[in-house]
C-alpha cells in the first residue's frame, strides 16, 4: 500500500487531496475464501424446528408420571422430558400427515403393505426427531463470509454439519462467482462433475424411494 499526495490550486489557496493506492493479486485460492467463511450461531431465528419442517405436524400433551404409568406410556415413543419446562409429555402426531403420507407412497407405485410400512417407518423416526428436539432443544446456525469486499451469508440452518460443510462452500461458491464476474482467476475450485446434478438427484430418488434404510 502506497500513499499519494495530489495538489490542486483552487483560487488562492491549495487542496491536497491524500490518495491511498492498494495493489492486490489477480489469483485467488478458493481454499481462502472457504477459511473466511464462517458458521455461527443464529440468534436472530426464533422458528421451532417443527414450524420450519414439514410433516411434524403434531400435539405435546402434558401428563403426569402417574398416568404414564399406569397406560405404560413411559417406553413409548413420543414419551419425554419437555427439556425447558422440564415437564413430561406425550406427542402425538396430526392424523392428516401420515394419511397424505400413505397416499403419497401410494401414488408412486406402492402397494398398500408397503405404503403402511414406509408410513410407520417414517411416524417413527419423525416422532423420534420430536422426543430430541423437546428433551435436548435445538439450535440454527448462520453461515456468512467475506472476502476482498464480496460478502454472501444464510441463516436458519439447523444442521451444524451441514452448514459446516455443504452450505459453507456454497457460500464460497457465490463469494467466488462475483469475484469471477469482476474478472479475479480463482484456482483449486472444487471439480463439478459434468452430469447434471439434477439428474442425480432424480435417478437417487427413484433407486430409494422405497427403501427402509434411508
Amino acid at each position: 500500500m502506497t500513499t499519494k499526495v495530489i495538489r490542486t490550486k483552487v483560487g488562492d489557496h491549495f487542496v491536497h487531496t491524500t490518495v491511498m493506492v492498494t495493489t492486490e493479486t489477480i489469483e485467488v485460492d478458493f481454499n481462502d475464501i472457504v477459511e473466511a467463511v464462517q458458521v455461527d450461531p443464529d440468534e436472530c431465528f426464533g422458528e421451532t424446528p417443527w414450524d420450519m419442517c414439514d410433516g411434524y405436524d403434531h400435539t405435546a400433551t402434558s401428563i403426569n408420571r402417574m398416568d404414564a404409568h399406569r397406560y405404560e406410556m413411559e417406553s413409548a415413543r413420543g414419551y419425554c422430558w419437555h427439556g425447558g419446562d422440564r415437564e413430561r409429555v406425550i406427542i402425538t402426531m396430526a392424523e392428516h400427515v401420515d394419511t397424505d403420507l400413505f397416499k403419497w407412497y401410494r401414488d408412486q407405485g406402492a402397494s398398500k403393505q408397503v405404503a403402511a410400512e414406509m408410513v410407520a417407518l417414517s411416524l417413527r423416526k419423525r416422532l423420534d426427531q420430536l422426543t430430541h428436539w423437546y428433551e435436548h432443544g435445538w439450535q440454527w446456525w448462520y453461515v456468512h463470509g467475506q472476502y476482498r469486499g464480496y460478502e454472501d451469508s444464510v441463516g436458519g440452518i439447523d444442521d451444524y454439519g451441514y452448514a459446516r460443510d455443504s452450505v459453507r462452500e456454497e457460500i464460497a461458491m457465490n463469494i467466488t462467482a462475483a469475484l469471477e464476474d469482476d474478472d479475479y482467476i480463482v484456482t483449486n475450485k472444487p471439480v463439478v462433475p459434468n452430469e447434471d446434478p439434477g439428474r442425480r438427484a432424480f435417478l437417487k430418488h427413484n433407486r430409494n424411494l422405497f427403501s427402509w434404510i434411508n
